[in-house]
């Protein structure tokens, strides 16, 4: 099973994985029948296009027996808890406005936070992504009256 969230990213994120994959809730996908191998290359489209538009953010979790709680988590974008492990077991720690913490990347680092596609990651002193749907926070909101 393969499970990926996606907040605050373009449009096409979701439009990509709701073609290959059930949509249960906004901004969840679920598949049980992809391999490895397409696992692989849709991180590497997801990882191409967030690389282009690195707005939001992308969790990625599936299977790995050699992992912690025998679970892989990979991530881009900043996420607002960093992910860390405490004797083979995963806990979060959230994270306070100054820090930012790394993307987690378990499948390249056995474990430890770091991304091995070199992805640029939103600063918390630029806007990010309104929605869920990938809203374009440089937009103005709009005023009542």
């Amino acid at each position: 099973m393969i499970m990926l969230c996606v907040t605050g990213t373009a449009d096409r994120f979701h439009g990509f994985l709701r073609s290959i994959m059930l949509n249960p809730h906004p901004g969840v996908y679920v598949s049980r029948d992809i391999d490895r191998g397409a696992r692989d290359r849709i991180w590497s489209i997801l990882s191409d296009w967030h690389a282009a538009d690195p707005r939001g953010m992308v969790l990625m979790i599936h299977p790995d027996k050699s992992l912690p709680m025998g679970i892989a988590l990979s991530s881009l974008g900043a996420p607002k808890r960093e992910i860390i492990d405490m004797d083979g077991h995963y806990a979060l720690r959230r994270t306070t406005p100054d820090q930012q913490p790394e993307r987690l990347d378990t499948e390249s680092t056995g474990g430890s936070t770091g991304c091995k596609h070199g992805c640029p990651c939103p600063r918390r002193d630029e806007p990010r992504g309104g929605s869920a749907r990938g809203g374009d926070a440089s937009l103005p909101l709009p005023t009542q009256g």
